[in-house]
């Protein structure tokens, strides 16, 4: 949770995106709205996922390097679909990706 609320603190986004509170999951940050949690999901967790388990980083051992870029993929594909879905013109290309 503190790499996302570093990430979160650390981004500069453009000003039409919707802000996410600094200390995400934190009691006192409330809880989001479904602009803020897509968000959260397409712009800031791919960051923060990526700088713990993308590649040039280090695990405990080859089995949990695996099993945590299996995770990480998982939810780039995810993050692709939520993406794709809440495109506001769908073509058939997009479609074809889904």
């Amino acid at each position: 949770m503190a790499r996302i609320q570093e990430v979160i603190k650390d981004t500069a986004t453009p000003s039409w995106l919707p802000s996410v509170p600094h200390n995400f999951g934190d009691t006192a940050a409330g809880t989001l709205k479904a602009d803020k949690w897509r968000t959260m999901t397409t712009v800031y967790l791919p960051m923060a996922l990526i700088s713990l388990w993308g590649k040039g980083t280090s695990h405990a051992s080859q089995s949990a390097a695996a099993r945590l870029k299996g995770v990480l993929d998982h939810t780039i594909g995810l993050v692709s679909a939520i993406t794709l879905a809440c495109m506001r013109i769908m073509t058939e290309t997009r479609m074809t990706a889904y």
